[in-house]
């Protein structure tokens, strides 16, 4: 489910930066969504590759999940923030 997330979280930032100026609302009507998920689920487009890598590959820590990832307002936007916080 976790790496579903990912994917989805790239796919809404790829069809927010393809230069057809769409909305959160526009992706949101696109791809069958509930508007607050496009917002709650793109900062998972910008996952260290580390983590991302740890997901792929079933390493994660068992606390890792959706929820946590979704709910967390203030994900650090530097990758050893992020390891520190997320992995350690």
């Amino acid at each position: 489910m976790l790496i579903g997330m990912i994917a989805r979280a790239h796919l809404y930032l790829e069809a927010l930066t393809d230069g057809t100026n769409a909305s959160h609302a526009d992706i949101a009507a696109r791809f069958n969504a509930h508007g607050p998920d496009i917002s709650r689920i793109l900062p998972m487009a910008f996952l260290s590759p580390k983590i991302t890598e740890a997901i792929l590959t079933g390493q994660q820590p068992v606390d890792l999940s959706i929820a946590k990832l979704t709910r967390m307002l203030d994900l650090p936007i530097g990758w050893k923030d992020q390891h520190s916080l997320l992995i350690n």
